[in-house]
């Protein structure tokens, strides 16, 4: 800054000294030429004084964003975890139980345990267990949403909300008959187990959480269309009269059934045949709307309502359809 202040003054003392001038015009012209020498000055000494503040701005400012930056990379989670914070996490909120038949048992944190028998009602969050004894079994109101029969030696856990309302069960061992009130578009009532989210909207099915050889689920649905989805991400959707992973229980039962006449074999034959195609056709779109293909799926939905518009699978079709975004 000290040698640009010097040059300057030196060209504008060269400028002003003419010796072929006379002094009266020497001293006009230095009074003339000083003050725009001085305002340039000042000019040049206060732009390089910004200069170097807004230097040492950016600079700073790097260096924040920098650290910023090294600091979310150490304390991003995992994957793993990352996909698990994307499950529903348990809500805390009470939910309303009331027993309506049989004895159930209230295991709560901190090893207290509570009997609650027939019309009686309890709070329980979803830290709290309900059991049932070896022999015995029970049924219970969750608030407004299921009716839950709890067989002989069964147990529950994770009786979590959404929005106040029931939201989703766990099943850690044992078996249960569930009928569920019929729930809005965008609302979903889940048993989940070792190895599977069974998902509904409103209907009747029974879940059994086989232990032996490994731990596995078996789904009977008698009304409506439960959609399962097991631990390797295969979903299935099964309707009314269909079973899923009972396995030999379910090909036994059906062996001992005895044999229809002829022809109305054949009509429950047909009906079958329908009922696969129906049933492919959803699991098609339903697989392209997981995946985000969005209009893909759409043409599935409407061509298995053109084609079956009064069928088990219709009025959920036309609920996915409502639900469902439009592709970008």
């Amino acid at each position: 800054m000290d040698e640009q202040k010097v040059e300057l003054y030196l060209q504008e003392m060269r400028t002003l000294v003419k010796r072929d001038e006379a002094p009266s015009t020497r001293l006009l012209r230095r009074q003339k030429v000083l003050p725009a020498l001085r305002q340039r000055v000042l000019f040049e000494h206060g732009r390089r004084r910004r200069l170097q503040f807004w230097n040492r701005i950016g600079v700073g400012l790097l260096a924040f964003g920098t650290a910023t930056g090294l600091v979310a990379i150490a304390l991003r989670p995992s994957p793993k975890f990352q996909a698990a914070a994307a499950l529903p996490s348990p809500a805390i909120a009470e939910v309303g139980v009331a027993v309506t038949s049989g004895t159930i048992f209230v295991n709560q944190p901190g090893g207290s345990r509570r009997q609650v028998a027939a019309g009686q009602d309890i709070d329980v969050t979803a830290d709290d267990a309900l059991e049932t004894a070896a022999a015995t079994e029970s049924q219970v109101r969750l608030a407004s949403i299921a009716n839950v029969l709890l067989r002989e030696d069964t147990s529950l856990l994770d009786i979590a909300t959404r929005g106040g309302q029931v939201d989703r069960i766990r099943l850690a061992h044992g078996s249960v008959h569930l009928k569920v009130t019929k729930l809005a578009a965008d609302r979903r009532f889940h048993v989940v187990t070792a190895d599977a989210d069974v998902q509904v909207k409103g209907t009747e099915f029974d879940v059994n959480l086989i232990a032996e050889p490994t731990p596995h689920t078996c789904v009977r649905v008698q009304e409506g269309l439960v959609q399962v989805t097991t631990s390797n991400a295969m979903i299935k959707m099964v309707a009314a009269g269909e079973t899923f992973g009972c396995g030999e229980r379910a090909a036994r039962s059906t062996a001992v059934a005895p044999p229809a006449p002829r022809p109305e074999r054949h009509a429950r034959a047909m009906a079958a045949s329908d009922l696969r195609m129906q049933n492919e056709l959803f699991q098609r779109a339903l697989s392209d709307e997981h995946a985000g293909l969005y209009t893909q799926a759409g043409d599935i939905y409407h061509g298995l309502l053109r084609r079956y518009p009064t069928g088990p699978l219709a009025a959920q079709a036309r609920a996915n359809l409502a639900a469902m975004p439009q592709e970008r």
